[in-house]
């Protein structure tokens, strides 16, 4: 399913998923999504949910050092807890 976006083709971007309608960058958010159910995928149950919590804090702080800081903490922490 797509949406048509308007405009000359040669923007690029004229037909995008409705899903995504809306997303002002929805390669990224892909992407995001992605990487947050990859990450999942190798953890155990018991710390997948909030490890997909603190993945999407960090991808929404406004402040771009604690974004980048977040995600080194996050695995310092699953380092100790999961051998």
């Amino acid at each position: 399913l797509a949406v048509s976006r308007g405009g000359p083709r040669e923007t690029r971007g004229d037909f995008m998923p409705a899903h995504l309608d809306g997303v002002r960058h929805p390669i990224v958010a892909c992407c995001q999504t992605h990487k947050i159910r990859n990450a999942q995928a190798e953890l155990p149950d018991r710390v997948a949910a909030t490890v997909r919590t603190k993945m999407r804090a960090a991808y929404w702080m406004g402040d771009v050092l604690e974004a980048e800081a977040a995600p080194v903490e996050l695995a310092r922490q699953l380092a100790k807890c999961l051998p």
